[in-house]
């Protein structure tokens, strides 16, 4: 398990991923591509934070808002995947399971996210231009940034905990049942599918279809990830 100064750690990288996903200053670190390493370097594994970042990118690439639509939150959710694989065990098939346990994560975060878009409303709505000062103004901005950062810790505070239950109990129950390479070919096909269909118009989700088509169809022939 985690100590002390690694949860520290842990929740400051979530509050700042957080906030650069939608408050600021949007630098672009809360990328899966640069979360999941880093993440995994903290935790002494940067190799497994490396493929769950790039297989999260792919599928962050799809997802990725536009204004205040509702979205999937990918980045603070690599970092409960990243941290569920490693604490469950390093495992092929705890990595890939962890990756899918990012899915419910990042449905949590996008309900936190609205949530915060609510509050930030309200304090937008409670600036009085001609009377409030500079410094009223800018407290009102910090607060609603600080909620952001607030949204990611409390994500990464509730979705590592219970990830790690529920992602120990799938790898013991499912695991004689599953091939982990299997698995992360589909995984990374779908991922490579969604980042294709984004700039495939029209696509529909059929370049999704295609790339785990694709992956599976490599995997049958012998050509596999080199694991």
């Amino acid at each position: 398990m985690l100590d002390i100064h690694q949860w520290v750690i842990l929740l400051l990288i979530a509050a700042l991923v957080a906030q650069d996903t939608t408050a600021g200053p949007q630098l672009l670190f809360s990328e899966p591509l640069v979360a999941g390493p880093l993440v995994g370097w903290v935790l002494g594994d940067f190799h497994l934070g490396l493929v769950i970042g790039i297989a999260a990118q792919l599928i962050w690439s799809g997802a990725v808002p536009a204004g205040s639509t509702f979205f999937l939150d990918v980045n603070v959710g690599t970092i409960c995947a990243v941290v569920v694989a490693i604490v469950v065990g390093k495992t092929l098939l705890a990595m890939a399971v962890s990756l899918l346990w990012m899915i419910p994560v990042g449905i949590l975060g996008s309900v936190l996210t609205s949530l915060n878009r609510r509050i930030n409303a309200r304090l937008a709505a409670s600036v009085r231009p001609q009377l409030d000062r500079g410094r009223l103004i800018g407290i009102r901005h910090l607060t609603g940034w600080a909620i952001a950062g607030a949204r990611g810790m409390t994500t990464v505070a509730v979705g590592v905990p219970l990830g790690a239950v529920i992602v120990r109990f799938l790898t013991l129950s499912a695991g004689p049942y599953l091939n982990p390479v299997l698995l992360w070919s589909g995984i990374f096909g779908a991922g490579a599918g969604v980042a294709v269909g984004v700039t495939w118009r029209y696509s529909h989700g059929k370049a999704a279809v295609f790339g785990v088509l694709a992956a599976l169809g490599l995997w049958m022939v012998g050509i596999r990830p080199g694991w």
